[in-house]
């Protein structure tokens, strides 16, 4: 029953997103979408809080610990974490945590990172990686069961478009500065080859974003001169960068414009 999952945070994800937080029936739950994010392309560390799950009346068990007697669950738990420990694809496993990992003596590695508590003032509680959480909310009422696991593979899906396509900028960056720097460069004078980086990538962002990246950064309170803007965008914004750059590099190598108020022209006349 997809209604009964309301999201509260409208607008569209972001890279920087640290988390994704959804209500059902006043319980507010988050997935971690930072080590989402951080997790290799076509992998799927998602993180969700079920604290405020194991405190609702939708639920059938009331404390981890009741959910963690299981014999056949604990085999289960040992198969996933062997799995994750001995291949390292882990994020969690490649940054030192700042988190409790779950011990107990019946684990083969005497530890598990796909079970965690967070402490502190925010986001503190019990943590799930997606490959235990899918198999907790099998303790959950039917249809909230099928709303979570909608909602987390949607996340998770959403998250890999978002990674492929920032990967996919950076590899179409590339040839643009080559265009840059073997075409565009060579038929400027002196004085305008000094800026030709910084004209030409801000009139990609301008024809994507509306905005220069000094004005996207201050748009989004993003203080520090050194990050990249990408690391911040949306998916659509994403996109929207991918076709100016290719747009820019090809009348750049096929056009062979090289006049910099010709390419804004033809770039549907964007100005600073």
């Amino acid at each position: 029953m997809e209604n009964q999952i309301i999201i509260t945070n409208t607008p569209e994800i972001r890279l920087s997103d640290s988390f994704f937080e959804f209500n059902i029936e006043e319980s507010n739950i988050n997935i971690d979408m930072r080590s989402l994010f951080l997790s290799d392309t076509y992998s799927e560390d998602a993180w969700v809080s079920i604290t405020p799950i194991l405190k609702s009346d939708w639920c059938s068990i009331s404390q981890l610990t009741h959910w963690l007697r299981n014999d056949n669950l604990k085999e289960y738990i040992n198969i996933v974490n062997n799995e994750f420990f001995n291949s390292c694809k882990l994020t969690q496993l490649k940054h030192a945590p700042k988190n409790q990992w779950l011990k107990a003596d019946w684990l083969d590695n005497g530890e598990t990172p796909l079970i965690l508590t967070r402490r502190g003032r925010h986001n503190s509680g019990t943590w799930l990686h997606k490959e235990l959480f899918m198999e907790f909310i099998t303790s959950l009422r039917a249809d909230y069961r099928r709303a979570l696991h909608k909602t987390v593979m949607h996340l998770i899906k959403t998250a890999e478009t978002m990674k492929v396509s920032r990967v996919s900028t950076k590899t179409l960056f590339h040839p643009l500065t080559d265009a840059i720097k073997d075409i565009y460069i060579p038929a400027q004078s002196e004085n305008s080859a000094k800026w030709a980086f910084k004209l030409l990538l801000d009139l990609a962002n301008l024809k994507a974003l509306g905005m220069t990246s000094q004005a996207y950064k201050k748009a989004n309170g993003l203080t520090d001169g050194k990050i990249s803007i990408r690391d911040y965008m949306t998916a659509s914004e994403l996109n929207a960068i991918e076709d100016a750059e290719k747009h820019i590099h090809g009348l750049i190598v096929y056009a062979e414009i090289t006049d910099y108020h010709k390419l804004k022209e033809k770039l549907g006349g964007v100005l600073f």
